[in-house]
């Protein structure tokens, strides 16, 4: 198992995204210990994973709160021994739905401020012990990225970028006592988006339609992006669509417009290769696409969109497809730069750790997830192969 004989700290655990982190933590071989501000709710995770044969044990601690933070640490460290990971998933108390320019200035800087002022508590109380024991691991959730499209999240993605900017700091500080701060970068939970949010239901609807539509489909939808009378959030609306077609030679097209500026523009066609690169239906295609187009790409997106043109690399998870991966970014050269040298920092490295770490995945639980995935909805079994 991998975390045999680890202690593992959980901040938030008696979320479901900390209760499912939790879980899985304690699958596979960790000593879990729970921590939050309702007890009750890290009893009922503690207790699903005792159940299972797992070890847990519990706290009530505000995750915001210096002293309880610390005391916490000590303790855990004290009995334990060791922390191994520290991991924090509590909520940022952060108000969505309404845009900046009327938000009031408390609704958008309690997610900064909150996120800001536990993470560094969490990472902190770590980090004295790890520095201690030669090693450990602090983990990150949400990472950096663009805004979401047609939905107003207030201070939460600044606050996400700032926790981000914290961690570089940490890795850079800690890295050298063997601690490595990892961020798992997600593009959002969607479960957690309330329903009453204007135009959810709309992007899903289309990208829905595009994803069963033919080509006279994909006509109506480029129409309707490149109409002057479009709102932004319509043209993202449908320029996400365009990627979700199943036809080939459909989304060559789309990736055909990202390096002609007066189709898409630079700021949106890296999201747009990027989003192509995780389809199931497309990403070999699109992998062709930017091997074959490094010197248009760089001179339209720059440093930063090439960077997320990259890490939509990661989707290419099965061996040989990342075993290209690997080879071909380690080779290509950009302005006489190695793509190392032209991203700048451990971009590239890290881009290749997760992609190492999601081929790993694949070949741990591929089978399993396809049999579950076969079994609900036996329509789609051949997609997530």
């Amino acid at each position: 198992m991998l975390l045999e004989n680890k202690d593992a700290v959980i901040y938030g655990a008696g979320g479901s995204i900390g209760g499912a982190v939790a879980r899985a933590f304690a699958r596979e071989g960790a000593k879990v210990h729970l921590a939050g501000r309702t007890l009750q709710s890290l009893e009922e995770v503690a207790e699903e994973i005792r159940s299972a044969g797992g070890a847990a044990e519990t706290a009530q601690v505000d995750a915001t709160d210096e002293q309880a933070v610390d005391q916490h640490a000590d303790a855990v460290a004290a009995s334990a021994g060791d922390i191994d990971v520290s991991f924090n998933l509590i909520s940022y108390g952060d108000v969505q739905g309404t845009p900046l320019a009327e938000m009031p200035l408390q609704d958008f800087e309690r997610p900064v401020m909150t996120a800001v002022r536990t993470r560094f508590l969490t990472s902190r109380a770590a980090a004295r012990h790890m520095i201690r024991q030669g090693s450990g691991v602090i983990l990150f959730f949400g990472g950096y990225g663009d805004p979401v499209p047609n939905y107003y999240l207030g201070g939460f993605q600044v606050a996400l970028n700032a926790i981000e900017a914290l961690r570089r700091q940490l890795a850079s500080e800690l890295g050298g006592h063997g601690i490595r701060t990892v961020t798992l970068q997600t593009g959002g939970v969607p479960e957690t988006i309330p329903e009453s949010f204007d135009g959810r239901e709309a992007a899903a609807l289309i990208r829905i339609v595009a994803h069963a539509g033919d080509a006279t489909r994909y006509e109506e939808f480029c129409n309707n992006f490149k109409s002057p009378a479009a709102t932004p959030q319509d043209k993202n609306r449908y320029l996400y669509a365009l990627t979700a077609f199943q036809q080939p030679d459909l989304l060559q097209k789309t990736l055909d417009k990202t390096v002609i500026p007066e189709e898409i523009r630079t700021q949106d066609a890296p999201g747009v290769v990027q989003s192509i690169l995780t389809s199931v239906y497309g990403r070999e295609l699109a992998w062709a696409f930017v091997k074959g187009h490094w010197e248009p790409m760089s001179a339209h997106y720059h440093q930063s969109g090439l960077s997320r043109v990259c890490q939509g690399a990661i989707a290419l998870s099965t061996p040989e497809l990342a075993s290209d991966v690997d080879q071909e970014l380690r080779m290509v050269k950009i302005d006489g730069q190695t793509l190392q040298q032209y991203l700048g920092g451990k971009t590239l490295e890290q881009i290749l750790e997760r992609l190492r770490v999601f081929v790993g995945l694949r070949e741990r639980e591929g089978e399993n997830l396809q049999d579950y995935l076969a079994e609900c909805t036996p329509s789609v079994s051949e997609e997530v192969r």
